[in-house]
């Protein structure tokens, strides 16, 4: 497995090694002793996979608050999505910006994102399918979110599609610095 670093701090695009032959592909999406070995130990708890009939279908800015804050491990396991993430973390050098990784099921990259981080996904393909791991317990009294359409969030969507969007994660209001999504997390050196 391959960890490439990205701009927020404790987030990472991870390429596992795939092997092809005549009758497909096999690779291991999660290796605990590579994780381990890149500095990443994360115990998972919940594993999610969900299915999106269009492209320009939209999940997110979603985020649990501490203690029960989050970090996901997400793959495209059928088609490609834009997996984007904002930094919350008040004390972080990278606060308010945001990491995208374009995952493709047939890449089989991974991106992993980490506690404090809203996070949400653009369907890029008719039939997308999304997995992710996560290591806390889905906790709904801590549940906040951010409207994909916020101007912190819109510009890096770069859709050119209509968007298919939950009532949901519409109605997510729209982000202000006094607002309770900043949270005090520690963030790796």
């Amino acid at each position: 497995m391959e960890f490439r670093p990205l701009e927020i701090p404790g987030a990472f695009e991870i390429f596992p090694a795939i092997r092809r032959d005549e009758r497909g592909s096999f690779q291991r999406t999660f290796d605990g002793e590579a994780f381990a070995s890149a500095g990443i130990t994360l115990t998972w708890l919940l594993d999610y996979q969900s299915s999106n009939i269009r492209r320009g279908t939209f999940r997110g800015f979603h985020l649990q608050l501490p203690p029960f804050s989050e970090s996901k491990l997400v793959r495209a396991v059928v088609g490609s999505a834009l997996d984007l993430f904002i930094d919350l973390r008040r004390n972080s050098p990278t606060f308010l910006r945001m990491a995208q990784v374009e995952l493709d099921g047939d890449r089989g990259n991974l991106a992993l994102v980490p506690k404090g981080c809203a996070h949400a996904y653009l369907a890029l393909t008719d039939g997308c399918i999304v997995a992710y791991k996560s290591d806390a317990p889905y906790a709904p009294q801590a549940e906040r979110g951010i409207c994909w359409n916020d101007p912190i969030a819109a510009p890096h969507l770069g859709i050119d599609t209509p968007l298919i969007v939950s009532p949901k994660d519409g109605g997510w209001p729209l982000f202000t610095p006094d607002c309770d999504l900043v949270v005090d997390l520690p963030v790796p050196g």
